[in-house]
C-alpha cells in the first residue's frame, strides 16, 4: 500500500512540473520568416514613398496568456540606451501568413523608422542622420524562425557612422546582434519576442 502511495504522489510531482513548464508557452507556436515582393508589389511599395522596407509574415498561435513584444533596441557609440517596447498587447488569434513590414527613411528634418501589420502602421521618429555620415542596414530575419519565449528574434537593423558608413555592419551569432555596429554612432535594432501577457 505504501508503495502505490510513493507512486501516486510520484506521479502527482510529475504532472505539476510539466504543467508548469507548459504555462505561458502553451498553445503559442509561432513562426516568422521573410517575405519576397513580387514585381507587382515592389511597384506598389515604391509608390508610398517609403524607405527602405522589410518585409515578413507571421504564422501560427498566439494564446491568450501570452503577447508579441516589438522593440527598437537604440546603441550609442556601442552602448546600448533604449530597449523600449513600442508596441505589444496582441489580441489572442491565429495568424495565417500575415504580412508585416519594418522600414526606415531619412531625411534632413528626421529619420522616420515605420512598422506595419495587419492592424496598425506605427510610425516614429528620430533624430536626422548627421551630415557627411554613413550608414549601413541588414535584414537580420534570414530564414523562417520560431518564436520561443522570452528569446528575442532580430529582425532587421541600421548603424550610422560619420567615417562614411566604415564598419558599421550589422549580422547575427548565436541569433544575438554582432559585427561593427557597437563601433558605430548610432544603431537601431528591431526585434520581436515572445512574452507572458501583463495583467491588468
Amino acid at each position: 500500500m505504501k508503495k502505490r502511495y510513493w507512486l501516486l504522489a510520484v506521479g502527482i510531482c510529475l504532472l505539476l512540473v510539466g504543467c508548469s513548464q507548459g504555462k505561458g508557452n502553451g498553445s503559442s507556436k509561432l513562426t516568422l520568416e521573410p517575405y519576397d515582393l513580387s514585381d507587382k508589389e515592389e511597384k506598389v511599395v515604391a509608390a508610398t514613398g517609403r524607405g527602405s522596407m522589410f518585409f515578413f509574415t507571421l504564422d501560427g498561435t498566439l494564446a491568450k496568456d501570452m503577447d508579441l513584444e516589438r522593440t527598437i533596441e537604440v546603441y550609442e557609440k556601442g552602448k546600448l540606451v533604449s530597449d523600449e517596447p513600442f508596441q505589444y498587447d496582441e489580441e489572442a488569434k491565429k495568424y495565417k501568413h500575415s504580412l508585416n513590414s519594418f522600414g526606415m527613411e531619412s531625411s534632413e528634418k528626421d529619420l522616420k523608422i515605420f512598422n506595419g501589420s495587419e492592424s496598425t502602421f506605427i510610425t516614429m521618429d528620430e533624430d536626422p542622420i548627421p551630415e557627411e555620415s554613413g550608414s549601413s542596414a541588414s535584414s537580420l530575419l534570414t530564414e523562417k524562425v520560431e518564436l520561443k519565449k522570452d528569446k528575442p528574434v532580430y529582425i532587421y537593423g541600421m548603424a550610422i557612422s560619420k567615417n562614411n558608413g566604415d564598419s558599421v555592419s550589422i549580422g547575427l551569432e548565436d541569433g544575438k546582434p554582432v559585427g561593427g555596429f557597437k563601433k558605430s554612432d548610432k544603431a537601431y535594432i528591431y526585434k520581436i519576442t515572445l512574452v507572458d501577457r501583463k495583467s491588468d
